[in-house]
């Protein structure tokens, strides 16, 4: 007899230890005598989710039944080469690798990527990248940390208010 119980999430939310099991499950059920539309209603998947699991049974027994990881696009980057960009952006400048500006931009990162791993990134790929690897753009400061606020009364921009004031003679 199958327990009547309507699924109020998806089936496809499950991790793989619950989905395997819920696959048997549906399985044994249609296999014991009940009727398919029953099994699917009661488990919460479609009809043809459950035909395709008695196909799969029938095709190779239980172990077919075992729920895998989803196939995918590899990614272009591995572990070693992940690890290798953020010590890259977070411990050096990009003066160190011959770049003509001293803080990073994601069109840096993307040439050193194909230079280095000789994999091409679009811009928005590379800043998702860095984004996953916890690296946030900053903006850098405006104003010169070097700043002397002396020196600027020297030059005569110290103003009073009207505009334009002083000489630029010192």
């Amino acid at each position: 007899m199958l327990i009547r119980v309507l699924m109020k999430t998806d089936a496809r939310a499950l991790n793989h230890s619950a989905l395997t099991e819920l696959r048997k499950r549906g399985v044994a059920a249609v296999q014991s005598g009940e009727s398919p539309t029953a099994v699917a209603t009661a488990l919460g998947v479609n009809l043809r989710t459950l035909f395709r699991w008695l196909a799969e049974y029938r095709r190779g027994g239980w172990d077919r039944l075992t729920a895998h990881k989803r196939g995918g696009r590899p990614p272009k980057l591995d572990g070693a080469a992940l690890r290798w960009i953020y010590k890259a952006v977070a411990d050096k400048t990009p003066l160190q690798f011959k770049f003509p500006f001293a803080l990073w931009t994601a069109a840096m990162v993307q040439a050193l990527l194909a230079e280095r791993f000789e994999v091409r990134l679009s811009h928005s790929s590379v800043c998702r990248l860095l984004i996953q690897l916890g690296l946030t753009a900053q903006r850098p400061l405006w104003r010169a940390y070097q700043q002397d606020p002396g020196s600027i009364g020297k030059c005569g921009l110290a103003g009073t208010g009207d505009g334009v004031s002083g000489s630029l003679d010192g």
